[in-house]
């Protein structure tokens, strides 16, 4: 279901009563919706190694970018899935290694209701 749906229920009894009542389902679409760490690390071990936008009730990602704190450009996906770690960032740029430091990354994202969703903040390599 990805649009506001009311659903109605009518019954009736063995002896002929009547009733009915009805529930709507409101979707809603804000930035709870997407869960992005605030840090991760790059060591290899297989845990927490790379850096992607989670969550529920999103269609698509428009753009997912990361930047350092000069503004550079370091990676950039676009049109990809929610939840998609082929399309993480693994801390790397340019064919270096990673670096601990601060990141500020953005998602661009679109709702199963067909809403803009964008957040941006900061991730943090720990090494």
């Amino acid at each position: 279901m990805s649009v506001t749906t009311t659903y109605i229920v009518d019954v009736t009894s063995d002896h002929g009563c009547k009733n009915s009542d009805s529930v709507t389902i409101h979707l809603f679409c804000n930035s709870s919706q997407i869960f992005v760490p605030n840090s991760f690390t790059p060591n290899g071990d297989g845990q927490n190694d790379v850096f992607y936008p989670r969550g529920t009730g999103v269609k698509g990602i428009k753009a997912f970018r990361i930047y350092n704190r000069w503004g550079e450009l370091l990676f950039e996906r676009d049109n990809i899935e929610i939840n998609d770690a082929s399309n993480a960032w693994d801390g790397s740029y340019a064919g270096g290694k990673p670096r601990p430091d601060v990141y500020v990354y953005i998602v661009d994202a679109i709702c199963e209701t067909g809403e803009p969703i964008f957040i941006k903040g900061d991730v943090t390599i720990i090494k």
